[in-house]
C-alpha cells in the first residue's frame, strides 16, 4: 500500500475500516514505558481511523530487568521469532519473520527502533520502503557523543543504513545533530520518551506525604541530603568518577550528603568494593528495586544526579522530572538540554572534569532548601509542558502526517 495524502486522515474520523491504514513500530524488546507509549498511540491512532501494531524482536536482553505480561497489553502486538547474539556493546536481534508479517500486514508507515546495525531493522527497512512502498522512519536517540563506534568504515556504514529510511523521529536537539551528520537533508520528527505520569507524579506525591517516615525507613540522618541514581552500573554510566568527585569535596559536602544507586550491572563489585574503602561516606548500592520501591526513593530524594559519559536518551531523567526533582546532569545525557535549565530546574557539569563535578556539588550543597524546591517546581512543569504523554503523541502524529503528505 503506497500512503498518500487521502490515506492520512486529518480529522478525528474512527472509520473502523478493515483497509484502514496500518503503522507498525518495530522495537528490541517490551518494557513498561514502551508499553505505555504504544498504548496511547495506538488510542490516538485509532481515533484518526488507523490501526497500530508494535512488533518486538526478542523478549527481553541481558542487563535490562523490566517485566512486562504480553497478555495485559491493550494494542496489537507480536513477538517475532529470531535469534539473538552479544557484540562488544549491543545485542543484535535477526529475525527472518518479519518479512511475512511485512507481507502480510503491509504497513502504510513503519516506524523502526533500536540500533542503526541490528540486521531486523536492515531487513525490514529494505522490505518495507522497495517492496511494500511504505514510509520508514527510524526512531533515533544516538547522539555524537553516546557513540561507541566511531571509526571512518563504521561511520560510511551508518551512513549507508541509515539512508534506507524516509525520515527520522528525534527525542531532541542532540539527537537532530547525529541525523544532521549521518542523514543530512532528510526529514526530522519531533518525538520525545514518555514515562506513566500516574506513577511518577501523582502516586509519588502520595507517598512524599510521609517523607520523614520513608527517611526513617531508610536510617537517613536528617542533616544529610539525598542524592538518587538510577542507572545501569556499567562504564558508560560514569558513576565511579562521579563517586571520586564527591570524595574530594570538602568534609561538608561529602559527610552531609547520602548517595542512593539504584540498578544492577557488571560493575556492581567494583562500585561495592570503592564504597567499602570510602565508609565515611554515606553511598549505597540499593539494586534493582521494584516499581512500588523505586517510587518510594524518588519520593525521598532531594535531587536526581545522572553523571552518564555515554547516554542517548535515558529514561530516568523523565521520570525525575514528573517526580518533581531538581535535576544534576551530565553534558554527556542526551536528553539534558530538553529536561535541563541550569538555574532553574538544576545544575550542568562536565563529566570528564572532576572539578567542574565538584564545582556543581558545591553549587547544590549552598543552595537551601527553598531553592530546591523551587527547582523541582520547575521540573514538573517541564515535565507538563515537553513530557505530557498525550500532548507528544498528537504532536507526533501531526507533524508525521504533514511530512508524509507533503512528500506525496
Amino acid at each position: 500500500m503506497v500512503t498518500d495524502a487521502a490515506s492520512l486522515p486529518l480529522a478525528n474520523s474512527k472509520t473502523g475500516s478493515r483497509n484502514a491504514p496500518v503503522l507498525v513500530c518495530i522495537t528490541n524488546i517490551p518494557t513498561p514505558y514502551r508499553a505505555h507509549f504504544f498504548a496511547r498511540l495506538a488510542r490516538a491512532l485509532d481515533a484518526r481511523g488507523w490501526k497500530f501494531e508494535a512488533w518486538f524482536m526478542a523478549r527481553s536482553e541481558q542487563e535490562r530487568y523490566w517485566t512486562v505480561d504480553l497478555s495485559e497489553l491493550p494494542f496489537e502486538h507480536r513477538l517475532l521469532r529470531g535469534f539473538s547474539f552479544r557484540v562488544p556493546g549491543a545485542v543484535l536481534h535477526t529475525n527472518p519473520e518479519v518479512a511475512r508479517c511485512l507481507a502480510v500486514t503491509r504497513p502504510s508507515v513503519l516506524i523502526m527502533a533500536g540500533s542503526w546495525a541490528q540486521p531486523t531493522n536492515i531487513l525490514a527497512a529494505m522490505l518495507a520502503r522497495w517492496v511494500h512502498q511504505a514510509k520508514v522512519v527510524f526512531w533515533s536517540e544516538s547522539h555524537l557523543k553516546s557513540m561507541a563506534q566511531t571509526g571512518p568504515l563504521t561511520n560510511l556504514m551508518r551512513r549507508g543504513l541509515l539512508s534506507l529510511y524516509d525520515s527520522f523521529a528525534v527525542p531532541g536537539k542532540l539527537a537532530r545533530e547525529y541525523i544532521d551528520k549521518f542523514a543530512s537533508g532528510r526529514p526530522t520528527l519531533q518525538l520525545a520518551n514518555t514515562v506513566d505520569e500516574l506513577l511518577f507524579r501523582d502516586k509519588v506525591l502520595e507517598l512524599r506525604r510521609d517523607r520523614q517516615s520513608l527517611r526513617r525507613d531508610l536510617a537517613i540522618p536528617d542533616h544529610r541530603r539525598v542524592l538518587l541514581m538510577t542507572a545501569r552500573l556499567s562504564p558508560d554510566k560514569g558513576i565511579v568518577p562521579f563517586l571520586e568527585a564527591l570524595a574530594s569535596c570538602d568534609q561538608q559536602i561529602s559527610s552531609q550528603t547520602a548517595v542512593l544507586i539504584a540498578g544492577e550491572g557488571r560493575l556492581k563489585s567494583q562500585i561495592g568494593r570503592w564504597i567499602n574503602e570510602h565508609a565515611a561516606l554515606d553511598v549505597r548500592l540499593m539494586g534493582h528495586l521494584s516499581e512500588e520501591d523505586l517510587l518510594r526513593l524518588y519520593a525521598v530524594a532531594d535531587t536526581f544526579v545522572l553523571p552518564s559519559l555515554r547516554d542517548p536518551n535515558p529514561l530516568a531523567v523523565v521520570e525525575a522530572l514528573w517526580a518533581g526533582l531538581p535535576l544534576m546532569l551530565s553534558d554527556r545525557v542526551g536528553n539534558c538540554f530538553e529536561a535541563l535549565m541550569p538555574g532553574e530546574n538544576g545544575w550542568l557539569f562536565n563529566t570528564e572534569s572532576s572539578t567542574s563535578i565538584k564545582a556543581c556539588l558545591e553549587s547544590w550543597r549552598a543552595s537551601d532548601d527553598r531553592v530546591l524546591s523551587t527547582f523541582g517546581e520547575s521540573s514538573s512543569k517541564i515535565a507538563e509542558e515537553r513530557f505530557e504523554t498525550s500532548r507528544v503523541v498528537e504532536s507526533f502524529l501531526n507533524e508525521i502526517i504533514s511530512v508524509l503528505s507533503a512528500e506525496c
